[in-house]
């Protein structure tokens, strides 16, 4: 139910109130509330002798005053429908009923009853409403009349019409107190509607199980097998041939290999001489930037130690000989994985190399075949004091 229905104080309206009160429930009990609709719509209309009578807003904010809340939405004003003769239907100079009251009125002063259609009505306000419609707001629709001295006013609303006059000599006002009643009487037989439903509960969150940390990688061990480019070790340019096996921490690694020089050989009249070398590596690196599953970039400390061989080709005699050869130097050595994969990799390398011990490859000469004659030192070989060696390795993990 909505807001409760005041009657005024004890007096001839009070006694109004009582029938104006059963006449709204008998015209409420055929409206039917559907959901939350929006505001009734409220609609005046008034006769040019009823000029002085309320407007749509006016009589809203008397429902309001009633009801202590808004509860009708005035509709724009509009004149009744015209009559014969283009005056309103119902009006004090329309035809009028015994009394000057608009035909089917009464007489009485201050009488409620139902309104015969067509008898002081404007033209359709006896008949029956449209039936409620799902959803739709439903209409007051008001008509002010006057009749020499006695206002009247035509409600309709839930299909029915009904009549309420004022007293002779009363003002509109009276009249709208108790359409305001009626009004509010009619609204708050309407059921209230039903409550909102809750709200749905929010859906359960699947949190997923939080992931382990990842662990560091320790190490492996790892064979290297690649080529590189000499300048400086024996002669100015030459190829070598690099292996090595080592083992890998995330901060550092350490190895063992080797790097054969292949034999060349170098033109010296009358013949040649053929010079190779073969030197076993030590290596140890303190990781610079990187991971060790990913580019890494380290700084290293090498040594090798090996032998230059020697064979001279032409000459008489023809001599071969072995010399050591020892050098220290460092390194940068760049790596990083083959394929997305940790298995297989990459290294490549820029080593700086001081030999300690330098071997040089000369040829001899006599002067004559006697004993004693001068003999003289040509070079066939004279190494650089600092040498360079750039190589590329593939590295496949042992283990």
């Amino acid at each position: 139910m909505g807001a409760s229905v005041t009657c005024p104080h004890p007096s001839r309206r009070g006694a109004l109130c009582a029938v104006l009160a059963l006449c709204a429930v008998s015209l409420g009990s055929s409206r039917v509330a559907s959901g939350a609709p929006p505001l009734p719509r409220l609609a005046v209309h008034r006769a040019p002798s009823a000029a002085d009578c309320p407007d749509a807003a006016s009589l809203a904010a008397a429902v309001e005053r009633v009801m202590n809340r808004r509860a009708v939405e005035p509709a724009s004003e509009g004149g009744p429908p015209a009559g014969p003769g283009g005056a309103p239907a119902g009006a004090d100079d329309a035809a009028a009923g015994p009394g000057g009251l608009p035909a089917g009125a009464g007489s009485a002063p201050a009488a409620v009853g139902d309104a015969p259609a067509g008898a002081g009505v404007p033209s359709g306000a006896g008949a029956p409403a449209a039936p409620a419609i799902a959803g739709v707001a439903p209409e007051f629709e008001v008509h002010f009349l006057r009749t020499d001295a006695t206002y009247t006013a035509v409600l309709q609303a839930g299909g029915r019409a009904r009549q309420l006059s004022s007293e002779p000599g009363a003002t509109c006002d009276e009249l709208v107190e108790a359409v305001a009643l009626t009004v509010a009487i009619l609204l708050d037989s309407q059921p209230a509607p039903p409550p909102a439903p809750p709200p749905a509960a929010p859906a359960p969150v699947a949190v997923p199980p939080p992931r382990p940390p990842p662990q560091a990688p320790r190490g492996d061990v790892a064979l290297e097998l690649g080529a590189a480019g000499t300048v400086g070790m024996l002669d100015p340019l030459r190829p070598a041939a690099m292996a090595d096996v080592f083992l890998r921490r995330s901060a550092w690694s350490a190895g063992l290999g080797a790097v054969w020089l292949p034999r060349q050989d170098i033109e010296i009249a009358p013949g040649a001489v053929s010079v190779g070398l073969v030197a076993a590596t030590a290596r140890g690196c303190a990781t610079l930037l990187g991971e060790l599953d990913a580019f890494r970039l380290s700084a290293c400390a090498v040594s090798l130690l090996g032998a230059v061989h020697g064979a001279g080709k032409g000459f008489d005699p023809d001599r071969e000989a072995a010399a050591p050869w020892f050098a220290v130097g460092a390194s940068a050595l760049a790596e990083g994985p083959l394929f997305g994969t940790r298995a297989l990799g990459w290294a490549a390398r820029a080593t700086l190399l001081a030999p300690v011990v330098r071997t040089r490859v000369t040829i001899e000469r006599r002067a004559g075949a006697e004993v004693g004659a001068a003999v003289t030192e040509d070079p066939a070989l004279d190494p650089s004091p600092v040498g360079l060696l750039v190589g590329l390795s593939a590295r496949v993990s042992i283990f």
